[in-house]
């Protein structure tokens, strides 16, 4: 699988500034940041300066609400790049209060958001990743899996998002449009209870 862009996504995530307890992997680190966002919130709400773009609110009902996530969920990303959508993650956010995770984070995370561009591999490797989300996932976690509108560059069709959860043992249940650029599907993971 192409590494070089969650490498070259890392490296940008870093330069933001972003002051998480990043990787720790340890459900201390979890509940930390969880109290680190409501102060944020808190503190907004008292009127007073918040910084990090978990504590900011956008006012809007984003997209946030419409994935299924809910306020204290840790979601881990994969593939963040330039091209994402800003305010997709910032309606993620949001609406867990957490900020999103990356793809080495060391812990179970509660769901999952995979941005997949037709550049970024194949089929195959759309089917490897779910597979790498899912061993993450605590018990009923979500994946979106996010890609480029159809006439759009490196759009993929929903068909072989489809088929790439089905080989990984998944099932795709619905779509949506995230924002201007980016459609989302949902794949249900499998309960760890049925393996």
């Amino acid at each position: 699988m192409d590494r070089v862009r969650t490498a070259t996504g890392r490296a940008r995530r870093g330069q933001k500034g972003s002051n998480r307890a990043a990787n720790v992997g340890s459900r201390a680190a979890r509940q930390y940041r969880v109290g680190v966002n409501t102060t944020s919130r808190q503190a907004a709400a008292e009127g007073k300066h918040v910084t990090g773009s978990a504590g900011a609110s956008s006012g809007s009902s984003g997209p946030g609400p419409r994935f299924g996530f809910t306020s204290g969920l840790v979601i881990q990303e994969f593939y963040y790049d330039d091209d994402v959508d800003a305010g997709v993650r910032a309606a993620v956010e949001e609406e867990t209060g957490t900020e999103l995770v990356d793809e080495d984070f060391g812990d179970v995370c509660d769901g999952a958001i995979i941005w997949w561009r037709a550049d970024d591999g194949g089929q195959e490797d759309l089917t490897d990743l779910l597979v790498d989300a899912q061993a993450n996932l605590d018990d009923g976690g979500l994946i979106w899996v996010l890609t480029p509108k159809p006439g759009l560059d490196n759009h993929v069709a929903p068909a072989d998002v489809e088929e790439a959860a089905k080989v990984a043992g998944m099932l795709a249940t619905s779509a949506m449009s995230v924002g201007e650029n980016w459609n989302g599907i949902r794949v249900a993971a499998r309960s760890r209870s049925r393996r």
